[in-house]
């Protein structure tokens, strides 16, 4: 019996298609291993063979994050944002969750660089977005709801960012994190009752680093005599 050589149709699958390119994958094997510099003449490679690689303008963006090179890091983002990725059924979906990811890295990089308005932008944008084909749609709004909290927060917008600790407890109810840090914000607002209760809940998720925290405070208050 004959054999008929047939090619796989994109449309036959609702995952989107990562295009093949060694170097980013090697880019990518090199970045997992904290190797940032090696890892960043790979994407620059990738980017040679394809200037519209969006997988690779964010690896870079990533890879100079680590080196702390903010400025770089955020025009990776930026370029990464702009593309748009082909060959899937689904683009609107799989554009947002490159959209989502760039806009959540790129926020990450501006709060290191203390530009906490800019950010709290981009974290916007990415709770806006429904990712796909990357985590959970309510982990990735609760990763932008949390940031955007963090960065309310350095800018002591306190009643802001509990709202935003507040989505984020709504999306995922075990963070500690943010059980803990919403009893630091409701202390800096004198709602000591409520302060009380949050942090007893991030007690009730993770005794052992809650207590652990009241260690490290009380020796650091026996270093100054405080106790």
């Amino acid at each position: 019996m004959a054999q008929t050589d047939k090619k796989q149709n994109v449309s036959d699958t609702s995952k989107p298609v990562y295009p093949m390119n060694f170097w980013y994958y090697k880019g990518v094997a090199l970045y997992k291993l904290k190797k940032y510099e090696e890892s960043i003449t790979c994407f620059n490679e990738a980017l040679t063979e394809n200037s519209e690689h969006y997988l690779a303008w964010r690896g870079k963006g990533k890879a100079l994050r680590k080196q702390k090179k903010y400025e770089e890091a955020a025009q990776c983002f930026d370029k990464a944002i702009k593309l748009k990725p082909t060959h899937t059924v689904d683009l609107k979906r799989w554009k947002d969750a490159c959209i989502f990811s760039a806009c959540y890295h790129k926020g990450n990089t501006l709060c290191e660089q203390e530009k906490y308005e800019e950010a709290i932008s981009c974290f916007d944008e990415a709770s806006r977005l429904k990712p796909y084909m990357m985590h959970t749609m309510e982990n990735c709004k609760f990763r932008a709801w949390y940031r955007k909290g963090e960065a309310l927060f350095s800018q002591e917008k306190y009643e802001e960012a509990n709202t935003c600790f507040n989505e984020a407890i709504t999306l995922r109810p075990e963070s500690y994190n943010s059980w803990f840090v919403k009893a630091s914000v409701l202390v800096l607002l004198e709602r000591y009752h409520e302060s009380y209760a949050c942090a007893d809940e991030a007690k009730r998720i993770n005794p052992e680093r809650f207590n652990k925290f009241l260690e490290d405070d009380l020796d650091e208050l026996r270093a100054f005599n405080m106790v």
